[in-house]
């Protein structure tokens, strides 16, 4: 039999086993988050989580936003889709006209692109021939693995690029959209890109 000495002995290493099993049930787990991207009511990714680069930190995962706070912008005035206009701008307008655009369409392919820009033909009329190259710039957030018959849609910058200018190649769909992301400056609109419901460009 334990003597009254002993069995005190059992009862206090017993008490500080169970409080420290408790004290680290209490901490918070670290719940990993997948990101990169913010998603839009009603839109999901392409194969679901599939659409996102990799785990993030909590702090690193952008909140999400509503359809209404994707608005497209020309100064102080909002601009719909305007497909018609860009497709006709290739041809109606001079190498290097600007404008703005604000389109949506099914991604045609994905040209050769750089670690730190997407190029990506996007059809946005009837035929394939109706479409218009829009430049990503990967420093305002990767975008997911792209491939033909994703949905987007794009709103930027639009220059027509029917001959080379300067170290730039004439687009091989005539006509870019680019500067489509967020914007630090009062000077310049900010633009976006959505795919298949996942918004980007809000880094």
């Amino acid at each position: 039999m334990l003597s009254l000495k002993n069995a005190t002995v059992c009862l206090i290493l017993l008490i500080a086993s169970d409080t420290t099993l408790y004290a680290r049930s209490r901490q918070p787990l670290a719940e990993p988050t997948v990101g990169n991207s913010t998603s839009l009511p009603n839109g999901t990714g392409p194969g679901g989580a599939s659409s996102h680069e990799g785990i993030t930190s909590p702090e690193e995962v952008p909140s999400q936003v509503s359809s209404q706070a994707m608005t497209c912008y020309s100064g102080r005035k909002e601009i719909g889709l305007n497909n018609e206009e860009v497709i006709s701008w290739s041809d109606s307008t001079k190498n290097g006209y600007h404008s703005r655009g604000h389109i949506s369409g099914t991604i045609i392919e994905v040209f050769h692109s750089s670690s730190s820009h997407k190029h990506i033909s996007v059809q946005i009329g009837a035929t394939e021939e109706d479409a218009v190259e829009v430049i990503y710039n990967e420093a305002f957030g990767h975008l997911p693995v792209l491939a033909a018959g994703m949905s987007i849609e794009a709103c930027g910058d639009y220059i027509t690029s029917t001959a080379q200018t300067g170290w730039t190649p004439a687009s091989p769909d005539r006509g870019v959209i680019h500067w489509v992301h967020s914007s630090s400056s009062n000077n310049h609109d900010s633009g976006f890109v959505i795919l298949d419901g996942q918004l980007y460009g809000d880094k």
